[in-house]
C-alpha cells in the first residue's frame, strides 16, 4: 500500500511470482515498497518509469537471514527482472523485482554513494555476478538480504 495515499494496486502475477520465491528460499518475505503514487515515487527516488507506479514492482529483504547472492539466484530464475542494493546499513543489501518484460536490462546492482545509488546495468545475471565478484569496494558475495 502506497505510505502517501493508502492505495494498494498489484498485479497478481506479481503476487504469484513473489509466492514462487518464497517457496524456493523458504523463508518469509519482508516487503518493504510495492506500487507507490508518482507522488511517493518521486520521494523514494524511483524512476519516472517505475514499475512501482502500476503495481508491478517489489523491493523486499529476507529480515536478514541469507545471503544476498543466494537469493538473487532464486530470484534470477523467477523473475524478468530484478535489482541487487547495497543498503545504506553496512553488511546488507535488498532487492529489487518486477514483471517488466520488455526492453534489454535485464538486472542491475545499485551502490550506495552518500544519499543517493549509482546504478549499473547488465543483459544477463552471469555479467552481473562477474562484476560482483571482481569488486574490490564491496564484498557484494558476504551481503545478508
Amino acid at each position: 500500500m502506497c505510505e502517501n495515499c493508502h492505495t494498494l494496486v498489484i498485479d497478481l502475477s506479481l503476487s504469484d511470482l513473489m509466492e514462487k520465491l518464497r517457496v524456493s528460499i523458504n523463508l518469509p518475505i519482508n516487503i518493504t515498497s510495492g506500487y507507490r503514487c508518482p507522488s511517493d515515487n518521486t520521494k523514494a527516488g524511483g524512476a519516472k518509469a517505475s514499475m512501482h507506479l502500476y503495481g508491478r514492482a517489489i523491493d523486499f529483504n529476507c529480515n536478514h537471514k541469507i545471503n544476498g547472492v543466494t537469493v538473487l539466484r532464486e530470484v534470477s530464475k523467477i523473475f524478468p527482472r530484478f535489482g541487487f542494493y547495497q543498503s545504506s546499513t553496512a553488511g546488507y543489501c535488498y532487492m529489487h523485482v518486477d514483471n517488466k518484460t520488455d526492453g534489454n536490462t535485464k538486472c542491475w546492482l545499485s551502490r550506495k554513494i552518500g544519499n543517493s545509488n549509482k546504478y549499473q546495468y547488465f543483459t544477463n545475471l552471469d555479467m552481473m555476478l562477474e562484476v560482483m565478484k571482481t569488486d574490490t569496494k564491496i564484498k557484494w558475495y558476504s551481503l545478508i538480504v
